[in-house]
């Protein structure tokens, strides 16, 4: 199930059947607080690419 080039179905992720690699970025925001991204395809935004982003100073 985990051989589809990163193309599942909402069940197979929604069960753990379809694996992902965690993924950690920069990204230069300019304000502090929590915001919200999310995928304009509503299918995607139900399948969990919806979420919360916390922007916190940075330790540097």
């Amino acid at each position: 199930m985990n051989d589809q080039s990163g193309v599942c179905s909402i069940e197979q992720w929604r069960s753990g059947h379809c694996a992902s690699t965690p993924v950690v970025l920069d990204i230069p925001f300019s304000q502090l607080g929590d915001f919200v991204y999310h995928c304009h395809i509503l299918e995607h935004e139900d399948g969990g690419m919806m979420a919360k982003i916390r922007v916190v100073p940075s330790p540097y």
